[in-house]
């Protein structure tokens, strides 16, 4: 019901309408319960990213979602309050809040879907990431797909253009361990990746195989790397490196997997010695 009241004011009339409580909204209520979830979520992502600094930049999507979320809870509230005061019309303006606070609420109710959305793209690629590639005890057979892996092996090269031919090296006089610790150096902090397990190679024993991955800085695609010391002549006196970097999900890595084979090579060139360097420019 409707309460109408005239008050003379000498110039002009105001008319005082009390605006009926709307019933329930189920639906905005689940949205609204979704976006706290999310939230929640938000916040957790900010947390966890601070604990793992390979996701630099999932501290500041993570905390966009929590404030976000926080927000749309606290403007959704004032909504909801907004629909118990008295809605105050002048006729000779024509200016009705109620349309005001109309928009604002369905605005508030777009953000919050957006925001919902995001947190659950966030989550079906983080729980993407958690399957390990199939193949974790050899050295890649392959190099898919076409756009988004690059390899430099004694098999075969795939987009290798970025790397620099003088820092693909061959080595002699050091141990493999050595070649081993210098690779995990490389992969790990010269250039960021995680390291997910080292161990000899399934296919060759005499060589040594590395799996690691690297988690891009925004949604937190993940890159798969693959590194072998080759044993060249299998008497363990020559030793090279075989690189392979693949995205796990999506078809186009805009050439990131090149750069950072590029940069591995680049990496290892530095670190070992010249004098135990026997020849340049392709894997043994």
């Amino acid at each position: 019901p409707k309460l109408t009241m005239n008050m003379e004011t000498g110039r002009k009339d105001v008319q005082f309408v009390l605006v009926q409580q709307p019933e329930e909204d189920k639906e905005a209520n689940t949205v609204s319960w979704l976006g706290f979830l999310s939230s929640l979520f938000g916040g957790a992502e900010a947390i966890g990213s601070v604990l793992d600094y390979v996701h630099p930049f999932g501290f500041l999507v993570g905390l966009t979602l929590f404030i976000v979320g926080i927000l749309r809870q606290y403007i959704s509230g004032v909504k909801n309050n907004a629909s118990r005061l008295v809605r105050f019309t002048r006729r000779n303006e024509g200016n009705d809040i109620g349309d005001c606070l109309t928009f604002i609420g369905n605005l508030i109710d777009t953000i919050n879907k957006i925001h919902i959305l995001l947190a659950i793209l966030l989550l079906a690629i983080k729980g993407y990431n958690l399957f390990t590639p199939q193949n974790w005890i050899s050295f890649p057979q392959v190099c898919v797909p076409d756009e988004g892996c690059s390899r430099v092996s004694r098999n075969f090269n795939h987009r290798d253009d970025v790397v620099i031919k003088n820092n693909i090296i061959t080595v002699s006089g050091l141990a493999q361990t050595v070649l081993d610790n210098t690779l995990m150096l490389c992969v790990d902090e010269e250039n960021h990746g995680t390291i997910k397990f080292g161990a000899p190679s399934y296919d060759n024993p005499n060589n040594w195989l590395m799996h690691s991955y690297f988690v891009s800085n925004f949604f937190g695609f993940v890159d798969d790397m693959y590194t072998e010391v080759v044993d060249c002549k299998g008497n363990k006196s020559t030793y090279s490196f075989n690189i392979q970097s693949s995205l796990r999900l999506g078809q186009s890595d805009l050439g990131v997997n090149p750069r950072r084979v590029a940069a591995i090579y680049e990496c290892l060139a530095k670190n070992i010695g010249s004098q135990y360097i026997v020849s340049r420019g392709k894997v043994c």
